[in-house]
């Protein structure tokens, strides 16, 4: 017998509140599609399960800027979590430096919504 395997997608691990708009972005960017399942890896190894990550376009309402940004929510934001997020950041720009499209990781420091995923 044959043993299936589900391969997750972005979606089944992190928050994505308009997915047709990081649809588009992605297949602008496709390079940066294809590096995005390892920056989520690498996100989840330094947060862990208890953090939720929601994944969006960023509009940049002073200029017609837009971006990819991955939030970082936690139940309870520590005094290193900035440093946690410049860590993994600095990781992503070694990863992600030649892309075409952009991708930050940040907080907004707000709560998870309770869809932290797996």
């Amino acid at each position: 017998m044959r043993r299936q395997t589900h391969h997750a997608s972005i979606e089944d691990v992190f928050f994505v509140p308009d997915r047709k708009a990081v649809c588009a972005y992605l297949k602008r960017h496709a390079d940066l599609a294809a590096q995005l399942p390892r920056v989520c890896e690498a996100a989840r190894k330094e947060f862990g399960l208890e953090a939720e990550f929601s994944l969006e376009v960023y509009r940049d309402p002073e200029i017609r800027d837009r971006y990819l940004t991955l939030y970082v929510r936690l139940d309870c934001y520590g005094d290193d979590t900035i440093a946690r997020i410049d860590r993994v950041s600095r990781h992503l720009e070694r990863r992600l430096g030649r892309s075409s499209g952009y991708l930050q990781l940040t907080t907004d420091f707000r709560p998870p919504r309770g869809a932290n995923g797996i």
